[in-house]
C-alpha cells in the first residue's frame, strides 16, 4: 500500500516537471494533487455514509466536514514526503523502477484514478437526484 501511495507521488511529481514544467518547487503541486485525489476518496465515503446510512442529504450546510480533512491531509502528506527528503528518494525509486513494472503500475494508478471520479460522481449524482434511497 506504501509504495503505491509513493507510485502516486512519483506519477504527480512527473506530471508537475515534464507536463506543466514545474522546475522550482514540483513537490508542493505533487502533494496538492494526491491531497485532491484522497479528499475524493474520503468525500466519497462520507457522502455515502451519510446519505444511504444516516439518510442526510444536505451535508454541504457543514462545510468544515470537508475543509477540515483536506487541511489535515495537505499537511499529513506535506510532512510525510517532506521529512528527510523523502520525496527525493521516492522519486529515484521511481525513475530506477525497470519499465515493464511502470507499465502495470501505471494501469493501477490509472485505475484508481478513473475510479475514484467515476465512484464520486456517481454518489453526487444519486444525491442531487435523490435516487436509490429507500
Amino acid at each position: 500500500m506504501v509504495e503505491f501511495y509513493h507510485y502516486l507521488f512519483y506519477k504527480s511529481y512527473l506530471w508537475q516537471v515534464k507536463v506543466m514544467k514545474e522546475i522550482d518547487y514540483p513537490i508542493y503541486s505533487a502533494v496538492i494533487m494526491i491531497t485532491f485525489i484522497l479528499s475524493l476518496n474520503y468525500s466519497m465515503i462520507y457522502e455515502f455514509v451519510s446519505y444511504f446510512i444516516y439518510h442526510n442529504r444536505w451535508t454541504w450546510e457543514y462545510p468544515w466536514v470537508y475543509y477540515f480533512p483536506l487541511g489535515a491531509l495537505f499537511v499529513l502528506n506535506y510532512w510525510y514526503f517532506s521529512k528527510n527528503s523523502r520525496w527525493k528518494s521516492v522519486v529515484k525509486w521511481g525513475n530506477e523502477m525497470p519499465r515493464i513494472e511502470k507499465r502495470g503500475r501505471n494501469i493501477y494508478y490509472w485505475i484508481y484514478i478513473v475510479f475514484t471520479i467515476l465512484a464520486m460522481v456517481s454518489v453526487a449524482y444519486a444525491r442531487m437526484n435523490n435516487i436509490l434511497r429507500y
